[in-house]
C-alpha cells in the first residue's frame, strides 16, 4: 500500500480558494451605509437601512461625520478636502 504524501502549499491554497469562492454563493452579502457628496446641492447624502439622510456639506458636519464613521471608510470616498 501506498504512503499518501502531504500535499502541496499550492494545493491548500486552491482549494481554500475554491471553498471561499463557492461560500459567495451561499452566505447572503452584507448592507453597508453609503455616504456621496452631491456637488449641485453641497449636500452629503447618507443612506442607511433604507432611510436616506440629506446633510449640508460644511466643515462642521463632516469633522460630525469623520468622527462617527470608521475613518477607513471615509479614506476611500471619493471627494477630498481642499
Amino acid at each position: 500500500m501506498k504512503k499518501r504524501k502531504f500535499p502541496s502549499a499550492q494545493t491548500i491554497l486552491l482549494v481554500k480558494a475554491t471553498f471561499v469562492a463557492l461560500l459567495t454563493w451561499i452566505i447572503p452579502s452584507g448592507k453597508y451605509d453609503s455616504l456621496t457628496y452631491n456637488k449641485l446641492d453641497n449636500t452629503f447624502i447618507i443612506k442607511s437601512k433604507g432611510k436616506t439622510r440629506l446633510i449640508p456639506a460644511s466643515q462642521n458636519h463632516w469633522t460630525n461625520l469623520t468622527s462617527k464613521y470608521h475613518t477607513k471608510i471615509l479614506q476611500t470616498a471619493l471627494f477630498t478636502n481642499p
